[in-house]
């Protein structure tokens, strides 16, 4: 058995998505991963799906152990937004799954596919222009959060990639 690494940030139950050391890193925490749930990882893809709603960039996570989860983006709040921005080549996304712990449990990176990168740089310069009030945006995902699950927001899907 291979020796289990402690993820480097603590994070909150659910999911969570930044841009760290060069790359998108999408971590989903849950109390515990048992060994039949990280099995059907190797037997269905996990999918990365990008939508768009009104300057909002929902990520639905699915596979595996992961019905259907979202996460949030907003290059406005982002340390690394100049960075990513200017972004000549598409730059990498790792998917984390950690235990309540912080032991990683499964982790897979790969590069993102230009087509899905062009789409998301494209939208990240949207958000990057749009005008929030303070606070708005938090207050706009609460809402669309509440207003719909995260497998309904795949009407407003502009591109996946699979893992």
């Amino acid at each position: 058995m291979t020796e289990k690494m402690k993820f480097p940030y603590d994070i909150p139950e659910g999911a969570v998505m930044d841009y760290v050391d060069g790359r998108f890193v999408v971590a989903v925490k849950d109390d515990c991963w048992n060994e039949e749930e990280l099995a059907l990882l190797k037997q269905e893809p996990f999918v990365v799906t990008l939508c768009w709603y009104n300057g909002i960039l929902p990520f639905i996570l699915e596979g595996g152990p992961v019905d259907s989860s979202d996460v949030y983006f907003n290059i406005q709040e982002s340390d690394a937004g100049d960075e990513i921005l200017g972004l000549e080549t598409a730059p990498d996304m790792e998917i984390v799954l950690v235990d309540a712990e912080n032991m990683v449990e499964w982790q897979k990176r790969k590069t993102l596919p230009d087509a899905f990168w062009q789409q998301l740089k494209q939208l990240l310069k949207q958000q990057a222009q749009t005008a929030f009030m303070p606070g708005e945006y938090d207050v706009n995902v609460e809402g669309l959060m509440s207003a719909y699950e995260p497998f309904e927001l795949h009407k407003y899907e502009k591109a996946t990639v699979k893992f």
